[in-house]
C-alpha cells in the first residue's frame, strides 16, 4: 500500500480529518473532568528515534553502522555507528576514521518518506485507521485499538511487536489524552492514566512544541522558545503559570497554539501544503 502524501505530512489535517469522521472535538480537559461523550479522547502514538537514519534499515546490510550526513558533518547516527564513538555535529572526516565501514548517506525526505511506509504497513496490520504526523510518528485513536486487543497495554505491545518483525526497527509506543501529549509518552514509552495527566503535561518541555509545527509557526516558535528560556521558562507547567494574559501579551500570532498545548489541547495549524 502507499501511505498518502498528506497523512505523511499535515498533522492538523490529520487532527481536522479525525474530527469530522467522529463528530468530536479533540479539546480535552488535561484533568479528567470531561467524559469521552463530550470530546475527551485517548491516543497511541508509535514513534521511531532518529528515522533519518533508522529509514536506512531498508537499504544497509543487517547491523551495518549508518549515518546522515549534512554539509561534512554527522547529522544523525545509527545505534552500531555509535557504538564506534559517532556522535551527531562529527566531522565525516573523524566519523570515517572512528569507523572505516561507517555509511553515510545525505539527508532524502522523499526516502525517509518511502521507507516508513513499511512501518505503516506494519502498524495497521495490528490497528485500524492510523495517522501520520511526518515520517518517524504516527498516532491512532486508542478506543477501537483496545478493544480489539483489550487493554492499552496490549494493543501498544502488538504495535511494537509488529513494527520489529515486519521492519525490523524498534518503535516507542506511548498512550495519552490527547496527540500531543500521546506522541511525548512514546518518547519515554509510557501509559500516562487520565488521572496523571496534569502533572505529566506539566512536565513535557516547552521545546517540544516544535514537534507539532511546521513552516513560519515553527520558525517563530523556535525564537519565542529561547526567549522564554531566559525567562526560566523550559516546561508546558513553567508556560501556563505565565498565565494566559501574559503569553497573549508576549507571543502575538502563537500565543493561541501555546496556551491551547499547555493546556492539554490539540490544535489545528495550517501548514504551507494544506492552506
Amino acid at each position: 500500500m502507499e501511505v498518502d502524501v498528506d497523512r505523511l505530512k499535515l498533522v492538523r489535517a490529520g487532527l481536522r480529518q479525525a474530527e469530522e469522521q467522529t463528530g468530536l472535538i479533540h479539546s480535552a480537559s488535561i484533568g479528567g473532568a470531561r467524559s469521552k461523550k463530550e470530546g475527551l479522547m485517548r491516543f497511541i502514538a508509535l514513534w521511531i528515534p532518529d528515522w533519518p537514519v533508522s529509514s536506512l534499515v531498508i537499504d544497509l546490510p543487517p547491523g551495518a553502522p549508518g549515518a546522515v550526513g549534512h554539509r561534512g558533518k554527522i547529522d544523525v547516527v545509527s545505534f552500531s555507528a555509535r557504538k564506534h564513538g559517532v556522535r551527531h555535529g562529527m566531522r565525516i572526516e573523524t566519523a570515517r576514521y572512528l569507523c572505516p565501514e561507517l555509511i553515510i548517506v545525505p539527508r532524502d525526505q522523499e526516502r525517509e518518506g518511502r521507507s516508513f511506509d513499511a512501518v505503516i504497513e506494519a502498524f495497521e496490520s495490528v490497528v485500524a485507521k492510523v495517522m501520520c504526523m511526518r515520517p518517524g510518528l504516527s498516532w491512532v485513536w486508542a478506543t477501537p485499538a483496545t478493544r480489539w486487543h483489550g487493554s492499552e497495554e496490549a494493543a501498544a505491545t502488538a504495535i511494537v511487536d509488529a513494527v520489529a518483525q515486519q521492519v525490523g526497527v524498534e518503535a516507542f509506543v506511548g498512550v495519552a489524552q490527547g496527540v500531543f501529549a500521546a506522541t511525548y509518552a512514546a518518547r519515554t514509552q509510557r501509559i500516562v492514566t487520565d488521572q496523571e495527566m496534569p502533572s505529566f503535561l506539566a512536565s513535557i518541555p516547552v521545546r517540544y512544541i516544535l514537534e507539532l509545527l511546521d513552516g513560519k509557526e515553527k520558525e517563530q516558535a523556535a525564537q519565542d522558545i529561547e526567549l522564554l528560556a531566559t525567562l526560566g521558562v523550559h516546561t508546558c507547567g513553567q508556560l501556563k503559570d505565565l498565565g494566559k494574559g501574559q503569553i497573549y501579551a508576549r507571543f502575538g500570532s502563537n500565543a493561541d497554539i501555546y496556551w491551547k498545548l499547555s493546556e492539554g489541547h490539540d490544535v489545528f495549524v495550517p501548514t504551507m501544503e494544506s492552506a
